[in-house]
């Protein structure tokens, strides 16, 4: 019969089988890690030169593989009883019957316990199970010490979160503060002094000489002919299209949500925040905005005085915030830094056939991806 018959016959397959089981404890030697099937076989294993060596080194440290056996029999009963059964009230005997069906599992005969009562009871004096002895027997149940850990530690990191939430509303509330004096600091300065008007009584006839209107007119021409700023095109259309609004260019509110700005402000915070980018999250009574500060995430409450509109490269994705298109959405298509305009082209279904050319670039900041 070959040797591939051989390997199929029932009596093969039956070795096979209780090899893989679970054999009697008397046939098993733990210093070599060795399952004999029976007692000719354990018999021959002593004797064998293999098992003699490792009798010699047991010789030489035997507290050593004791404890080492010892210590790997309780973390693994440790385990089984953690992750089995948790917390749970459950018998000892059971977590034991549940830990040797493991076949490479350590043997107790070969630690320090000869019994598992013994070992119970070691686990509830060391402070590893809480141990209640009944009429059935012995039950035990696993003391999780990391959960007090892992308690402090999110309570830990609860209180850094609330820290850190006081932190930024104090920041917020001081630049709200700031915004505030500085905002009644200029309306004071701008409020006109009223001089004190003192009546002498007099004979002479008091007499008035008031321009009409159209020499008023005549005046404010020259003083513009005469003035000696210049101005580009897209400039000049800018300053046009806000005095026919009645408003100049500080009194036009343009803050709106995910919009990139720049800060201008070089008193806030010593200079830190001057001339880095944000995100406005949220607007307020038109002119005052929380900005989110780029690469570092700072929130910070600022007035529309102290932000300046970002103008992307061409391809980026803009808003137009003043003139007739003003709300809409478009593409960059080129600019001219010459003439300060750029060309646009609408992202809405209904326009995006259009090219807006010549805008100026005081009319659109850059939107947030």
């Amino acid at each position: 019969m070959g040797k591939s018959e051989g390997f199929l016959t029932p009596k093969a397959i039956s070795k096979r089988i209780k090899a893989k089981g679970l054999q009697r404890l008397r046939w098993y030697c733990q210093l070599c890690q060795k399952q004999c099937r029976d007692e000719n076989g354990f018999k021959c294993h002593t004797e064998s030169e293999s098992h003699q060596r490792m009798m010699l080194l047991f010789a030489d440290a035997p507290g050593r593989f004791v404890g080492q056996y010892s210590t790997e029999f309780r973390n693994a009963f440790l385990d089984v009883l953690k992750h089995r059964f948790g917390t749970k009230r459950v018998h000892a005997n059971v977590v034991y019957q549940e830990y040797i069906k493991d076949r490479d599992h350590v043997h107790m005969n070969s630690t320090r316990w000869s019994t598992l009562t013994g070992f119970v009871a070691y686990l509830g004096r060391e402070g590893f199970c809480e141990v209640e002895e009944t009429e059935q027997g012995l039950f035990i149940r696993y003391i999780d010490k990391q959960a007090a850990e892992r308690f402090q530690r999110a309570r830990e990191i609860e209180k850094d979160r609330l820290r850190e939430e006081q932190r930024q509303e104090q920041i917020i509330r001081k630049q709200r503060e700031e915004a505030l004096k500085r905002e009644a600091h200029n309306l004071e300065r701008n409020k006109p002094i009223p001089e004190n008007l003192y009546y002498r009584p007099s004979d002479k006839k008091i007499s008035l000489c008031l321009k009409p209107a159209q020499a008023r007119l005549a005046d404010e021409n020259i003083e513009e002919k005469v003035s000696p700023l210049t101005h580009s095109p897209a400039e000049n259309k800018f300053q046009e299209d806000t005095k026919e609004q009645g408003v100049t260019y500080k009194q036009l509110n343009w803050l709106e949500e995910n919009l990139v700005v720049r800060v201008k402000n070089t008193e806030l915070e010593n200079g830190y925040y001057f001339k880095r980018k944000g995100v406005i999250k949220e607007v307020f009574d038109l002119y005052i905005a929380d900005v989110e500060i780029l690469q570092l995430g700072d929130l910070i409450r600022l007035d529309q005085e102290d932000l300046e509109p970002v103008i992307p490269q061409p391809g980026g994705q803009v808003r137009v915030i003043y003139g007739e298109n003003k709300g809409t959405n478009a593409t960059i298509l080129s600019l001219d830094m010459e003439r300060k305009t750029a060309c646009l082209k609408p992202e809405t279904q209904s326009e995006s056939s259009l090219m807006l050319n010549d805008v100026p670039l005081q009319y659109i900041c850059k939107r947030a991806q």
